[in-house]
């Protein structure tokens, strides 16, 4: 009952002019986690009506995140990067053969990198437990991807893949047939034992070929890691690196997912220790000649 009226707070505040702009961003916050109807119509409204650019792009994440494909005609309406990645959000949730993320290139990643192993176990009964509360605190309503089922440690990074709560597998073979975004790779803090979205991983078929593209976006849009998956029948092998204009250190990662068992295991996952930056070229001094 209380969260039924929170939401209805917050699409009255979103949907009254007179509300200022710091009020309307707190409640499209709060209304992003909630797949609902109204909510959808009163972001949509907020495309068609809304001056302030700022809540606009605010109202534009919240509908990519939902992923409703109704908000798709409020959202062709709008340019930029923000409307562009809410549009490829919603046509991989839904299997849309448009808005495919583009294939950039790669940092290298070589044997003399200075690196750390990223290490992939299973979950025990009370993590699983315990961020499957802090999920549902994050997403109160029809947010699938509510279902913990890897963690990553690299160094003191933790990370948790998390899946479609409705399905045992990790993916199955609907995903790998059409766009599709099957997992979600999230930051876990111990201290509040809290997660909050690091990417969305979208796969999507190469045309022309049987393979599949991999890539890693965060929630700004911003493609940071991009690989490729191969068949080999009904195992599928993948790498991964790290996007050439991501500030971010190289990955070199190479593993294999089973189609049948919904098993995931890297053969190799290294990330370099530090960013290495190229080395700006200071010009010559030059002498005037007397």
């Amino acid at each position: 009952r209380r969260n039924a009226t929170s939401v209805s707070t917050a699409l009255t505040v979103l949907d009254n002019p007179f509300f200022d702009k710091r009020m309307k961003l707190t409640a499209i916050n709060y209304l992003a986690k909630y797949n609902t109807k109204p909510v959808v119509k009163c972001l949509r409204k907020t495309l068609r009506t809304e001056v302030d650019s700022g809540v606009k792009q605010k109202a534009m994440r919240a509908l990519g995140r939902i992923g409703d494909i109704t908000a798709l005609p409020e959202l062709q309406a709008q340019t930029g990067k923000v409307a562009s990645r809410a549009r490829t959000m919603i046509a991989y949730k839904n299997g849309l053969q448009e808005h495919y993320v583009p294939m950039v290139a790669t940092k290298a990643f070589t044997k003399r990198t200075r690196h750390d192993e990223v290490r992939l176990s299973a979950l025990s009964t009370k993590e699983s437990k315990e961020l499957t509360i802090a999920l549902m605190r994050d997403s109160k309503s029809k947010d699938l991807y509510t279902r913990p089922l890897q963690k990553l440690e690299c160094g003191n990074n933790k990370f948790v893949l998390a899946g479609n709560v409705t399905k045992d597998k990790l993916f199955g073979t609907q995903e790998l047939n059409q766009p599709s975004i099957p997992l979600q790779v999230l930051v876990t803090n111990d201290c509040p034992n809290t997660v909050s979205m690091a990417y969305s991983v979208l796969l999507h078929p190469v045309p022309g070929t049987n393979e599949l593209q991999i890539n890693l976006v965060s929630m700004r849009g911003d493609i940071h890691y991009t690989g490729v998956m191969r068949p080999n029948g009904k195992e599928w092998s993948f790498n991964l690196a790290t996007a050439k204009d991501a500030i971010l250190p190289a990955i070199k990662a190479e593993g294999s997912f089973n189609e049948v068992s919904g098993d995931l295991a890297f053969k190799e996952f290294m990330s370099a220790t530090q960013l290495v930056v190229e080395a700006q070229k200071t010009p010559k001094k030059t002498r005037i000649k007397k």
